[in-house]
């Protein structure tokens, strides 16, 4: 909910935020992933669905964060001297 309203902010520091937010929720995916997925005591659970829609989830989140449709406005500088 967090990541969907910071893309929707027109400003470059929710866009940062974003794009850090994501990446530590990536991190976390793929830590959950190789927790539910690997074998433990001679026992191998089945990666269903879900898992795979989690990562999938995550790269689509972070891939949207790395390219924000932002509109910067061009400044002119003054030459004061």
């Amino acid at each position: 909910m967090l990541v969907f309203i910071l893309m929707l902010l027109p400003k470059v520091w929710a866009k940062r935020t974003n794009l850090f937010i994501c990446a530590f929720t990536i991190a976390y995916a793929i830590k959950t992933f190789t927790l539910f997925s690997s074998c433990y005591n001679n026992y191998c659970p089945q990666k269903l669905f879900g898992l795979y829609l989690m990562l999938g989830c995550t790269v689509v989140m972070l891939t949207a964060s790395v390219f924000p449709n932002v509109k910067l406005s061009d400044k002119k500088t003054v030459n004061r001297g």
